[in-house]
């Protein structure tokens, strides 16, 4: 890339394309995801009056784009984007648009086992990166991580509630998750394509 070697994320890059999508697409976040992706995907516990613009002006002029969603219906998203944006019979996200949100746009050289694709943290660096790991990862290490070579969704979720937050700070940590999921792969029995389908 062609930006130098620094890689910084922040929150604010990616509440503004919540700000761009609504401007160009004269609609709303929530009620287009909830249309074209939790309904679709039967999530059970998916709710409008879950999501919450949250504005803060001393951090940006954008406000943040809060979903609760439970694990669930995190493990849905996770197993659209494992059968490659198909559901039943639709293609509800193009395939190409799945593959390529996977494929490493940016490297991070201070990340020993990820690379940066769009959206997605995908692995370039070690057992995991032979496995075709990517992962999407929030706020205190809550993750929905998509492991194709064993045809598994491994969600991650922690107590988001703030007054929960505010008593204790729950983080998991890239690390302390991914060895998690090393625990479960060891253990884990291979499920038939035809299985997963089923579902």
């Amino acid at each position: 890339m062609s930006l130098g070697r620094t890689f910084i994320i922040t929150i604010g890059i990616l509440i503004v394309l919540g700000t761009i999508y609504n401007q160009e697409t004269d609609s709303d976040l929530f009620y287009k995801f909830n249309d074209n992706i939790a309904e679709k995907l039967g999530m059970e516990d998916f709710s409008l009056y879950q999501t919450e613009y949250k504005t803060e002006l001393q951090r940006s002029i954008h406000p943040s784009y809060l979903y609760r969603v439970s694990a669930r219906d995190m493990a849905r998203f996770g197993l659209l984007y494992l059968q490659n944006g198909k559901w039943g019979n639709e293609q509800i996200i193009p395939e190409e648009w799945v593959k390529e949100s996977i494929t490493p746009q940016v490297d991070v050289p201070r990340n020993p086992v990820f690379d940066y694709g769009y959206m997605w943290w995908v692995a370039t660096e070690g057992p995991f990166s032979e496995l075709g790991l990517f992962s999407a990862v929030g706020r205190y290490g809550q993750s929905i991580d998509i492991v194709p070579e064993k045809n598994l969704v491994f969600v991650h979720r922690v107590d988001s509630n703030r007054k929960a937050l505010g008593l204790f700070q729950r983080r998991v940590s890239q690390e302390q998750r991914l060895r998690l999921l090393q625990l479960i792969l060891d253990a884990k029995l291979d499920v038939p394509q035809t299985e997963l389908n089923s579902l």
